[in-house]
């Protein structure tokens, strides 16, 4: 009878203690997870941050190709043709920094092709996210190369311009070998508002590419070094 009563009497203690530092305890949690949590959200709002920084990236291409500036290109979606009424997110931006000559050595015109849809190409590239947080020059979430851009040492990656998404294909079919754009994505022409496993939805996409050489359907695309 004894043992029973103490037993009893030492598990009413133990609830009463456990209770009390649970009071005690809780608050102290609360605390840390509202005062002391550093967690970034590093998306929050993420569709309306990209569109209004989207907007502003074509709001410059646009003032700069009215200055004359001939390094501005505005480039619309091969889909839409020339009547459709078009919006900015029809557009891709591109920013040339290299271009290749338009006379060669003999000062005659250097025509060169640009790729087709049905084409494939090898080209380098590295592709971001715009600023944010965490990262701010842009989350890299994809690239052909590693460390500086050096073409003695970088080897090209090859793939149908089919296969690209439609902003960065559009993009592709107006460059020359030897070009080398930054271009400036809309979400609805990317990855849209589903993304990727590394590139979350509404992302724009930043992309530094060079195209090195076009391969016709058919034909076996040039060796690489």
């Amino acid at each position: 009878m004894i043992k029973k009563n103490l037993k009893t009497i030492m598990k009413s203690s133990y609830a009463v203690l456990m209770a009390w530092g649970l009071l005690c305890f809780s608050p102290c949690m609360m605390v840390s997870c509202s005062e002391s949590d550093d967690t970034v959200n590093e998306y929050e709002n993420w569709q309306q941050r990209n569109e209004t920084y989207f907007s502003a990236r074509y709001q410059e291409a646009k003032d700069s190709i009215a200055a004359g500036k001939t390094n501005w290109k505005l480039i619309r979606v091969f889909s839409k043709v020339n009547d459709e009424k078009c919006t900015q997110m029809d557009y891709v931006i591109a920013r040339v920094l290299e271009s290749t000559p338009l006379y060669d050595g003999a000062g005659e015109p250097n025509v060169s092709e640009t790729p087709e849809y049905t084409d494939s190409v090898q080209i380098h590239y590295r592709g971001h996210l715009m600023p944010s947080v965490s990262y701010p020059k842009g989350f890299q979430f994809d690239s052909s190369w590693y460390g500086d851009y050096d073409l003695t040492t970088m080897l090209p990656a090859k793939m149908k311009v089919s296969n690209m998404v439609v902003g960065m294909s559009s993009a592709i079919m107006q460059m020359h070998e030897g070009d080398r754009w930054e271009l400036c994505i809309p979400y609805r022409l990317g990855y849209n508002t589903t993304g990727t496993t590394d590139v979350p939805a509404y992302s724009t996409l930043i992309f530094d590419i060079t195209l090195h050489a076009i391969g016709k359907p058919g034909k076996a695309m040039p060796a690489v070094r």
